[in-house]
């Protein structure tokens, strides 16, 4: 019989660096703030258009933070802010700005995906994200689940320990199966 587990890690550093994002993305918005009532901004249509765009991010931002929303629709909100920032940036052709909120966007949507392991009879895969890692079982001295934390012990003296995300129903079974994959 084929066995197969599957678990997937708490991230702890999401939280932070989904602050860390908001956090620019308000330097941001007070850039925008700023560049409209700069002196390079001569047009009073122009000088509007930013006030107004700046109302509605922030408007955005107020709603993204209340409490009542569902978590696929921030996801969403997020995309449609920070895409109005970009084109609030190329519209006065600011375009290193808009380079550097696309790799804030990207590093973001990096850090928020879940990193799961896969155990199975040949080899144990870590996936997070675009990266992929296989381990060999030859390369272990231990693997062991104990109250929801997972470690992998190598021959090589590295040790991964991660907490585990939600109720951890099989333990009892996924060590008797690691075991007996070291021997």
């Amino acid at each position: 019989m084929i066995e197969n587990f599957s678990f997937t890690l708490k991230n702890n550093k999401a939280k932070l660096l989904k602050r860390v994002t908001w956090i620019w993305y308000f330097v941001l918005l007070g850039l925008i703030t700023l560049f409209a009532f700069s002196e390079n901004v001569t047009d009073k249509e122009q000088r509007r258009l930013l006030l107004r765009l700046g109302i509605l991010i922030i408007a955005g931002a107020l709603t993204y933070f209340s409490k009542e929303k569902k978590d696929t629709l921030k996801g969403f909100q997020a995309a449609i802010f920070f895409f109005s920032i970009m084109t609030i940036y190329s519209f006065f052709g600011i375009y290193f700005t808009i380079c550097f909120v696309l790799f804030s966007v990207f590093i973001y949507w990096f850090t928020q995906q879940k990193t799961i392991i896969f155990f199975n009879d040949e080899n144990i895969l870590i996936k997070n994200g675009f990266f992929k890692r296989i381990i060999e079982w030859s390369t272990l001295n231990n693997a062991i689940l104990k109250d929801g934390i997972l470690t992998l012990d190598f021959k090589n003296d590295k040790l991964i320990q991660e907490e585990i995300e939600g109720e951890v129903a099989n333990e009892a079974s996924f060590n008797l199966f690691s075991q007996n994959k070291l021997q």
